[in-house]
């Protein structure tokens, strides 16, 4: 009779050759074949299947301990369901899920797999003649039925992925360009023929040497036509596809952002001199402007680089309507002779100037204290810094309604001025803000790369340029000097009251990104200087007299007042507002909702931006 025992006992003796030698070895093993299918069925499954065969592949070694052929595919067998075990726990920083994962890994998990069934097809062949004749039909019965369903899938499949994925009608060549010479690419609600991008293509190949930086579209969507020549010329570009990168420099994906905005500003600004300034911070050589760039940025900022062509870039190749210019290297130290000289693209003829008072309004105005996000007066977007007059009349720069806000100390709306462009009395971002001791105000209009002074009801009366880029503050002295926070090129910048340019400083000590700045009535500068996180002094002709740290690991934005005995520093990134003294020294630390500009009243209490609710505060401080 079959006695299932006996035959299980039989069947493990087969397979080790009684290399187990103790009652207690055969024990455990028992134990582990107990405990894994345990796992295997309650568990996890597909893990405790790979970790039982794994384990039982790896005993089975000792089997034919002589035989390397065998030892092979053992070993190949347990790594491969070793590593199936693996990617069910670890998965790859970054990872979206676990696809990259499973699908890097399991490349070589089916190649071990291969390797091993070779040799183990072969080693069945070889035993099958002791095998009873109808479990030798049986099994390769089951063996031909699986093999030529296998093969099926390269001959069914093979024709419908070149019909879903190639342009037949390109003929059988090897060349992966030829689809451009009838594509057309549908993008942004734009037909766009390829053809023109090929043509160029090829042209850079003859023409180029080496591997410079290019610049092309790039607008962060996926598995899109944005960085062509990236891929069809192997030069590099200033980015790369936004996930792509962002995977595979997960520890700097920060970075990858930073530059693909970075090159959606050279082709968006109308400023020639910011783009200028991008693509020599990424020593880019070429700048394409095709169809694609047309179809996805504005067209007054891809219409700059024909129109200040032989200023900073000159035209190398023009031919159905796409054209590559090369950057001309400009000594930085003869910029004030190149800037009378550049243009926008398409000007405004005539200003748009805005000026709202509260008696031209036909209802009650939001209270500054209540805010909130909008576009009425009394509302704000992203208000950045104020600033208070003699009157104690409150002034706020409403960042992303570009204008400037006048409230009463008690919030109630009196006027506002300004509007979004580039004409007097217009703004693009404005951040920072300042009253002269005559009421006057001073602006710093940020990424339209200026100061702009206005009356105290907002009429226009001058402008400052001397080659900044995105200077976030002003501030000035009792002489009436202008003193510029000029973030990009990490320096301040002094101007007389008549604001003609005098001197400028920061590199002797390293200044790195200065946001606030203020002049005290001792005649003493003080400097936001976020980069090295610390607050530097210095007297009006830009002598270092001291600094101190600030405690934080990272500060992005530090808006800064004079206080009565010292200075008040917000602290937007880390959430606090700190009164010093003169030397530093803390005197009072509050944590404040997201604060951005700050002031000190007539009574000591402190009025702040809250910028994400859109609203002033004040506190008791």
């Amino acid at each position: 009779r079959f006695n299932k025992y006996s035959r299980i006992i039989r069947s493990y003796k087969y397979y080790l050759k009684k290399d187990v030698k103790s009652y207690f070895s055969q024990c455990n093993i028992m134990l582990f074949l107990f405990l894994g299918l345990i796992f295997m069925l309650i568990i996890h499954p597909l893990a405790g299947l790979c970790l039982f065969i794994s384990v039982f592949t790896i005993m089975l070694l000792q089997r034919r301990a002589g035989d390397p052929l065998w030892q092979f595919t053992m070993i190949f067998t347990s790594m491969a369901f070793f590593m199936s075990l693996l990617v069910e726990f670890l998965v790859l920083k970054g990872d979206v899920g676990r696809m990259n994962t499973v699908f890097k890994f399991y490349l070589q998990i089916w190649v071990m797999f291969a390797l091993a069934s070779a040799r183990g097809l072969l080693l069945i062949f070889e035993h099958m003649d002791k095998w009873k004749k109808s479990w030798k039909i049986l099994w390769l019965s089951g063996f031909f039925l699986l093999f030529t369903s296998v093969l099926l899938y390269p001959f069914l499949s093979t024709g419908a992925k070149i019909r879903d994925r190639f342009d037949r009608t390109a003929g059988k060549t090897l060349d992966g360009t030829v689809f451009m010479n009838k594509g057309v690419y549908n993008f942004k609600a734009c037909n766009i023929q390829l053809l023109s991008d090929k043509k160029a293509m090829e042209w850079m190949e003859d023409n180029i040497k080496g591997s410079p930086v290019i610049c092309e579209a790039n607008t962060g969507d996926l598995y899109t036509w944005c960085n062509r020549f990236s891929v069809y010329t192997g030069l590099p570009s200033i980015a790369g596809w936004d996930w792509h990168q962002r995977q595979q420099l997960s520890v700097i994906s920060e970075q990858v952002s930073k530059r693909i905005s970075h090159v959606q500003t050279v082709y968006n600004t109308p400023d020639p001199w910011e783009a200028y300034r991008i693509l020599r911070r990424y020593d880019v050589e070429y700048i394409i402007t095709g169809q694609l760039e047309r179809a996805c940025f504005d067209a007054e900022g891809t219409g700059k680089f024909e129109t200040n062509s032989g200023i900073l870039w000159e035209k190398v190749y023009d031919d159905e309507g796409l054209q590559i210019y090369k950057l001309i290297k400009i000594d930085m130290n003869k910029i004030n002779d190149i800037m009378p000289l550049l243009k926008r693209s398409n000007p405004v003829a005539e200003p748009l100037y805005v000026t709202i008072k509260k008696e031209d309004l036909s209802f009650i105005p939001v209270n500054a204290f209540k805010g909130g996000r909008g576009e009425k007066p009394g509302n704000f977007n992203e208000p950045r810094d104020i600033i208070s007059d003699g009157e104690h009349n409150i002034y706020t720069v409403d960042f992303r309604n570009y204008r400037i806000q006048k409230s009463d100390s008690r919030g109630n709306f009196l006027m506002y001025f300004g509007a979004k462009g580039t004409e007097h009395g217009q703004f693009n971002d404005p951040s920072g803000i300042y009253l002269d001791d005559e009421g006057n105000i001073f602006v710093a209009d940020t990424w339209n790369q200026r100061i702009e002074k206005f009356s105290s009801q907002g009429q226009y009366l001058l402008t400052l340029e001397h080659a900044f880029y995105g200077p976030r503050d002003v501030t000035t002295d009792r002489e009436g000097n202008i003193y510029v926070s000029d973030t990009g090129n990490s320096l301040v910048k002094k101007f007389d009251k008549e604001g003609e340019f005098l001197f400028e400083w920061g590199r002797e000590v390293s200044l790195a990104e200065p946001w606030g700045i203020v002049a005290t009535g001792e005649g003493e500068i003080y400097v936001g200087d976020t980069g090295n996180r610390a607050i530097k002094v210095f007297n009006s002709q830009g002598k270092f007299l001291r600094q101190w740290k600030l405690n934080k690991e990272k500060c992005t934005e530090l808006y800064l007042c004079a206080s009565k005995n010292g200075i008040i520093v917000s602290d937007s990134l880390n959430g606090v507002i700190t009164k010093f003294d003169r030397n530093g020294k803390i005197l009072k630390e509050i944590k404040a909702s997201s604060p951005s500009g700050v002031l000190e009243d007539v009574k000591g209490n402190i009025v702040y931006v809250n910028c994400n609710e859109g609203r002033l505060v004040k506190i008791s401080f």
